[in-house]
């Protein structure tokens, strides 16, 4: 029997068009399985001959997820803010103002100059204890008379709390004694020198950090000065009116430094 002779091949067509499609068929598989067996025929033949000349075959790259953009900018996040330290500290400070009488005499500058040691007690993160004691010299009085102090002496004590951004507030008040000079602007041969006086202050103190062993402080600051004037040298010793008592308060910006030891 002829080879494309069957029920299923009636003609000649018929059996050319079975052999063009079985043809097709054959191209198909074999397409298929060389999709399938070429990488790995690669593969096989590379690592072969990575044997042969004994080179290793490269490792494959490491997985890595992709990367995300930051949620902020590095170079805006704040850097952690310089510690207070429980510490002693020195300072320096310089506070200029106006000086006004609860009396006669109208009002006139007055400055303050007060070197200081105290102590820094930091409570928590975000409140803290802090007491010094001030030096005093300085001027101050009214158009009528002039106090210099000389000396004195002033005690404070506070508490502090966090104002944000790395400065701290503190409330303070004080109270002290001075020894001063006293004398008539109207005649300056009337005067009268070593009066020893008290004074009291309310203040309220920022601290800004610069370091954790350096500080500036600004602060405003209301200073109450009382005094009593019992005699003034005029060549020979002259009593004056028992009722000649000056009290005299006095308004300040201060400015200073302290320096943690």
């Amino acid at each position: 029997m002829p080879f494309f002779e069957g029920p299923y091949y009636g003609n000649a067509a018929e059996k050319a068009r079975a052999v063009f499609l079985s043809f097709l068929r054959y191209i198909k598989a074999f397409l298929m399985l060389k999709t399938l067996l070429y990488p790995m025929l690669v593969m096989g033949c590379l690592q072969g001959n990575s044997l042969l000349w004994g080179v290793e075959p490269a490792p494959s790259p490491e997985y890595r997820p992709p990367s995300t953009p930051e949620l902020y900018e590095k170079e805006l996040v704040p850097g952690p803010a310089p510690k207070i330290p429980s510490s002693l500290y020195a300072g320096f400070n310089l506070g200029i103002g106006q000086s006004r009488p609860s009396g006669t005499g109208n009002d006139k500058g007055a400055y303050l100059i007060s070197p200081k040691i105290g102590y820094n007690k930091t409570l928590t993160t975000w409140s803290l204890f802090d007491a010094d004691l001030d030096f005093l010299y300085g001027n101050i009085g009214h158009s009528a008379a002039n106090i210099t102090i000389d000396y004195g002496a002033l005690l404070r004590v506070g508490y502090g709390y966090s104002l944000g951004n790395r400065v701290f507030g503190i409330w303070k008040a004080g109270l002290g004694i001075y020894n001063a000079d006293y004398a008539l602007t109207s005649d300056t041969a009337y005067k009268a020198k070593g009066i020893l006086g008290s004074v009291y202050q309310v203040a309220f103190e920022a601290l800004f950090p610069i370091t954790s062993s350096v500080a500036l402080t600004a602060s405003a600051q209301w200073n109450y000065f009382a005094l009593s004037v019992n005699q003034v040298k005029s060549g020979a010793l002259t009593q004056l009116p028992a009722n000649d008592e000056e009290r005299i308060h006095v308004i300040l910006a201060d400015v200073g430094i302290r320096v943690y030891l």
